[in-house]
């Protein structure tokens, strides 16, 4: 059995006939020309070498005449210029560049003029109209003048001719104009007046700033840095200043007790002074409600200050101090009241800063209750540390009444010595 049986039995068909692929003929590589240059070209098709031109494009339009005119209406001169223009243009057409041309008028005078306006013992009137002659030829360009001023005696610089030509048109000027003392007068003599000594200095200047070395631009650079930086420093601590001022300034609060020490009074308390007194007492005293007298004794008085334009009655409200304003934050959530007024009336600003200096108040009622327990404790660890019945934090705590007894006793001690 052959394999085509097979193939028929299983119904595969006829096999498929392998195609050779057909390797195209080597080209063969001419002599004189390398290996890699053949590589590179190869595949290419031949540079076709026969001499061929240019083909002659088919233009549907006629050609357009121009012709061969001359032109010059912005020169007085006479001189001439011609130039290619197109047949259907007309020759009393405008040309249209004349606008690019601009004449400066120079101002002239008269004999009578000069002698009474323009006299100058440095200038004569020779070297004046020879001046006014080269600025009205080469149209005020000072550089161009002062390459062709040749005239004989004094050298002149650049500035020397424009101080002299400038001199020239503000008399004139001065003396043509009336008297009127109107803007538009000062502002044209204004525009003619020259400072010689401050163009030699600007000069000047400028010439130190091109001579400078590469160090000296380096170190000019990082200093301008550094004067920026400081600028930014200055304008920000300034800013900040001011609104530290403002807030200063917009509440005066003058308090008698220890709110005052909260709000940013004063920082001397009579509850702070009270604490002191009671730790520096004999272990006998015990806490009264006379330390506690300063709240009803305490008065605010505030003292709008008048901002000029349109201001947030909010800002008004007298702000707490940065650590006192987690524990103020904390009660005012207690009591489910917002940390600011939502809509801040005069009587809803009143009385919420009548519940902030409460609220002040009862943190600092909390801080003297909270030392006098302390100091109670404190009392009664010594107690029983002489009785040998305190324990180890007992002993601890009566080292440290020991410690504040004896820095107590030595100001006291100091006190009686001044007092002697």
């Amino acid at each position: 059995m052959t394999s085509s049986d097979i193939r028929d039995i299983l119904q595969l068909g006829k096999p498929q006939e392998v195609v050779k692929k057909v390797k195209p003929a080597a080209e063969k590589k001419p002599e004189g020309i390398p290996r890699e240059l053949f590589a590179l070209i190869g595949g290419a098709p031949p540079l076709s070498l026969a001499p061929a031109y240019k083909a002659k494009p088919k233009l549907k339009t006629k050609a357009v005449r121009w012709d061969w005119r001359k032109f010059n209406p912005g020169r007085d001169d006479g001189l001439t210029l011609q130039h290619w223009v197109k047949a259907s243009e007309k020759n009393d057409e405008v040309y249209r560049f004349v606008k690019a041309y601009k004449s400066v008028d120079i101002i002239e005078y008269t004999e009578a003029e000069y002698e009474r306006h323009l006299t100058d013992p440095d200038w004569s009137k020779v070297e004046t109209d020879y001046l006014m002659e080269l600025c009205k030829k080469f149209d005020l360009r000072f550089p161009v003048i002062t390459d062709r001023y040749d005239f004989p005696g004094k050298e002149r610089s650049m500035e020397d001719l424009k101080a002299r030509y400038y001199s020239v048109k503000r008399r004139l000027l001065k003396a043509r104009l009336p008297n009127d003392g109107s803007a538009e007068r000062t502002a044209l003599l204004q525009q003619y007046s020259f400072d010689k000594a401050k163009e030699l200095e600007r000069k000047k200047l400028l010439e130190s700033l091109f001579k400078r070395s590469k160090e000296e631009i380096d170190e000019e650079e990082a200093l301008y840095v550094e004067l920026r930086r400081l600028e930014a420093n200055e304008k920000k601590l300034a800013k900040d200043r001011e609104g530290l001022l403002k807030i200063l300034n917009t509440h005066d609060i003058t308090q008698n007790a220890g709110p005052s020490s909260l709000t940013g009074g004063s920082s001397s308390s009579p509850a702070l002074a009270f604490n002191k007194k009671k730790l520096n007492k004999s272990e006998s005293s015990t806490p009264t409600a006379d330390g506690f007298d300063f709240v009803e004794g305490t008065m605010v008085e505030k003292k709008d200050k008048l901002t000029p334009g349109v201001y947030v009655r909010g800002q008004k409200i007298t702000p707490v101090k940065l650590n006192l304003a987690p524990k103020v934050a904390k009660i005012m959530d207690e009591l489910k009241m917002p940390h600011r007024p939502i809509m801040p009336t005069s009587n809803i600003c009143n009385t919420f800063e009548v519940l902030q200096s409460s609220i002040l108040n009862l943190l600092e009622l909390k801080k003297t209750v909270d030392r006098l327990e302390h100091s109670v404790k404190v009392k009664k660890a010594q107690k029983a540390a002489k009785e040998g019945t305190g324990d180890g934090e007992l002993s601890e705590a009566s080292t440290g009444e020991k410690r504040s007894m004896s820095v107590g006793g030595s100001s006291k001690d100091a006190k009686k010595t001044r007092k002697a």
